[in-house]
């Protein structure tokens, strides 16, 4: 039994150009999707093609509302969980486990911030969160009003885009970056306020073993006392009949 090769496999290849272009930039793939192209795109080959291709590449705004409506569900959550860590119940008189913690405290004022924040005011007027629908309901709660940010991403989605993802100054960028300080392992606000709890949780561990030790020096000493008390007071027993036995001593007269 003897194998032959009938047709060696190939690489997947697309000619990218303009139709007529005599020297189009080849791009090959051992399978039959290419990445890195169009970011975020990929394109599956399917079918061998003579005949030129045009690839059209929309946004999907039906994407980007639910990943909007998942990131205010999330911050809503995090203002949630940290208010109520931090609330004081005036009826009971009883603190939360973080009332009064200056971290908590700051982390829900930087949230709250950077929802407020403005991004320099571009010409087309949207330059914060409240021009695509993004905007606080009643108290700190988030809402997303989906047609008012279909409405502005119709409008001028390079606008919109450019909200989110400016290089240093766009609400999606800023807030990663200051998500970073807060939760960084090493240097970040929360890693800090860890140390510190950890640093105050030894101390007051160290000093409860120094108040045993000087509580059980108190008390050797208490016990010896005690016993010393103990046996003084079992020799003045044992010496009570000679020393009332003084009184009904008779001495005899001589005549």
């Amino acid at each position: 039994l003897s194998l032959e090769t009938l047709s060696a496999g190939r690489d997947a290849a697309v000619a990218l150009g303009p139709v007529q272009s005599d020297s189009p930039v080849i791009l090959t793939s051992s399978t039959n999707a290419i990445n890195g192209l169009i970011e975020g795109v990929t394109l599956n080959l399917v079918a061998q093609s003579d005949q030129p291709v045009t690839v059209t590449v929309t946004s999907d705004a039906e994407k980007i509302t639910k990943d909007l409506a998942a990131f205010v569900t999330a911050y809503n959550n995090v203002i949630t969980l940290i208010d109520g860590l931090t609330r004081f119940d005036t009826e009971t008189n009883t603190p939360s486990p973080l009332t009064g913690d200056s971290a908590a405290r700051r982390v829900r004022e930087r949230m709250l911030g950077m929802i407020n924040r403005t991004t320099g005011g571009p010409a087309s007027g949207i330059d914060r969160l409240s021009d695509v629908g993004i905007s606080f309901s009643s108290g700190v709660s988030l809402q997303l009003n989906t047609e008012k940010f279909k409405s502005a991403f119709a409008a001028d989605p390079a606008a919109v885009e450019k909200l989110f993802t400016e290089a240093q100054k766009g609400f999606g960028v800023v807030f990663k970056t200051e998500i970073d300080r807060l939760t960084k392992t090493d240097d970040g606000l929360l890693a800090i306020e860890q140390t510190t709890l950890d640093q105050s949780e030894e101390r007051i561990t160290q000093r409860i073993t120094q108040m045993q030790t000087l509580l059980e020096r108190r008390r050797d000493r208490l016990l010896a006392q005690f016993s010393a008390t103990e046996s003084i007071i079992a020799r003045l027993q044992s010496q009570q009949s000679a020393l009332t036995g003084l009184s009904s001593l008779q001495f005899g007269t001589s005549s």
